[in-house]
């Protein structure tokens, strides 16, 4: 059975986490050889994104709506590696409300 785990994990190209209590993450770019599209959305406990994400050579894009403002500098330290590399197609998408929703959780 975990051959077939694995094997669904290595063809995965798009991941979404939503409303997660993720803290963090043990995974790394071995985990997710084919990953295209990483989606984060209201992980809200996530400080960062694992750097080893920046050697997954067919990343595209990682979107993050409404996470902590360290995840969105880990995801764009994963976008700048990624042009190291080669991959200028690779983009960060940032959702702009996150800002504010996280303004106003400090007043």
């Amino acid at each position: 059975m975990d051959d077939v785990r694995r094997r669904r994990v290595e063809i995965l190209i798009f991941l979404q986490f939503v409303y997660s209590y993720l803290e963090h993450s043990k995974a790394s770019s071995p985990n997710f050889p084919k990953l295209e599209h990483l989606y984060l959305r209201d992980c809200h406990r996530l400080r960062e994104i694992p750097i080893d994400f920046a050697e997954i050579s067919t990343l595209k894009s990682i979107k993050l709506e409404k996470c902590l403002p360290s995840a969105v500098e880990s995801a764009k330290k994963i976008e700048d590696e990624q042009r190291e590399y080669g991959n200028n197609d690779m983009v960060v998408i940032e959702d702009n409300e996150h800002r504010m929703f996280w303004n106003l959780r400090k007043a």
